[in-house]
């Protein structure tokens, strides 16, 4: 079976192609944490012409409209936005299903990660390490996890 890639959606304005040319060369460049695996090119992919219909949209609708109209194509889980805090502060947005325990309805789950993270995270989600939802639990507002904080052990995730 090829190996599926993770879909990478713009819904700001405010990410210049010359911006989503950046970001995508760093996804494709960067090595799994710590330097201990190889980078991936092209498995963090824009999907073509999302650009257009995803502007303006909510992480909720493009993470619906994804799971309605590419899940043949990409996997159900995760997908990355790049939106207007993107712009901002150059964090991604990595949004993954999960089903809600009280309702037994799908969902989805969000969290903010500095772009060194994000191919990491993706590969534990793809390989089922754990749900973003569990990882949600362990890190804080930047995807970085609290027991470095505070630690005397060096943090891999702050220069």
């Amino acid at each position: 079976m090829p190996e599926r890639n993770i879909a990478l959606y713009i819904s700001s304005s405010s990410i210049t192609p010359e911006r989503r040319a950046q970001i995508q060369h760093a996804l494709d460049t960067t090595s799994t944490e710590h330097g201990q695996g190889p980078a991936r090119p092209g498995w963090i992919e824009f999907v073509p012409d999302s650009n257009t219909w995803s502007i303006g949209m909510s992480s909720q609708d493009v993470h619906q409209k994804h799971s309605q109209e590419n899940v043949p194509h990409y996997p159900r889980r995760p997908i990355i936005i790049l939106d207007e805090r993107t712009a901002q502060d150059g964090t991604l947005l990595v949004v993954s299903p999960a089903v809600d325990e009280e309702t037994d309805q799908w969902k989805h789950v969000e969290l903010r990660f500095a772009l060194r993270r994000v191919p990491d995270t993706a590969m534990n989600l793809v390989i089922g390490n754990q749900t973003l939802e569990e990882y949600k639990s362990h890190v804080d507002e930047d995807g970085v996890f609290r027991w470095f904080k505070g630690s005397t052990v060096p943090n891999p995730d702050h220069d």
